[in-house]
């Protein structure tokens, strides 16, 4: 989930609550990343892990985690370190504009803390390498939606957009599990 704000009401005036990863993660250690993200617990719905998730991560509570709303998702195909293994994966978006005088906070290990960015900034950082890979991926969707990235003012603009939507040729879920969850 991407958190927001606006500042103004031009797509330059929206700036990002980027989370840099614990340097304790077993994966991606000190990377930064979106500002709530998980796997979906067998069971459980996307709603429900956006709510979950943003409590644990981001101690944001869930009457405001509740005004989340899904944006879309993107589709890849992970390649192992070792460039043997793929593994098919899709993230479903959900964007949260947050009031200006709601900060982030860690509250697990998972998150060594949050900082509000420029589009700039995040564009600048997903450029150089400083993202999880699938993180990068997840802000530039965001940058897309928003009208920050445009045809006009990025070069590679279709390839973005194309390569955030591969077909994955694996079965996957037809729907999400119908039996109640616990808030």
């Amino acid at each position: 989930m991407n958190g927001f704000v606006r500042t103004g009401p031009k797509p330059q005036d929206i700036k990002m609550w980027i989370a840099r990863r614990s340097l304790t993660k077993q994966t991606y250690p000190g990377l930064l990343d979106n500002m709530v993200a998980g796997g979906m617990g067998f069971g459980h719905s996307p709603w429900y892990t956006i709510l979950k998730e943003s409590m644990e991560e981001a101690t944001i509570p869930e009457s405001i985690a509740q005004n989340a709303i899904p944006v879309g998702t993107i589709s890849y195909i992970k390649i192992s370190k070792d460039h043997v293994e793929t593994q098919p994966e899709t993230q479903i978006i959900y964007d949260l504009e947050l009031p200006m005088d709601v900060i982030p906070t860690p509250c697990d290990t998972e998150v060594q803390g949050f900082r509000l960015w420029t589009m700039d900034e995040v564009l600048t950082a997903i450029r150089q390498g400083e993202f999880k890979p699938n993180c990068a991926c997840v802000a530039l969707h965001f940058m897309i939606q928003h009208a920050v990235l445009t045809p006009e003012n990025e070069p590679e603009y279709l390839d973005i957009v194309q390569r955030l939507h591969r077909r994955l040729e694996y079965p996957g879920p037809k729907k999400w599990p119908t039996f109640a969850e616990v808030h």
